[in-house]
């Protein structure tokens, strides 16, 4: 979120909970990709969403390395960047 908050509001706190549940979803998504465990959509649809997925990461990676905060910078920006790089060979 840029760095702005140290201590988050309790709105935005919602948000953070809601995109830890979406991060949790991807996680399935990938080990579904990597034939970890089964299927919860086709297999189509699983490809898609790790397209997506793979498009949104690559433009987090650009936003966390042009943000203000150190932290972001330096700890989100590579594990976003490895997180990218990981649905586009799944999904290729």
């Amino acid at each position: 979120m840029g760095g702005r908050y140290k201590v988050f509001p309790k709105k935005l706190r919602i948000v953070l909970v809601m995109q830890l549940i979406i991060q949790i979803y991807f996680v399935v998504i990938i080990l579904q990709m990597g034939g970890l465990i089964p299927f919860w959509f086709s297999e189509n649809a699983t490809k898609m969403i790790c397209i997506i997925m793979a498009v949104y990461l690559s433009f987090n990676t650009i936003m966390d390395f042009i943000s203000k905060s150190k932290k972001e910078k330096y700890i989100m920006t590579p594990l976003s960047a490895i997180s990218a790089v990981c649905f586009w060979i799944i999904t290729l």
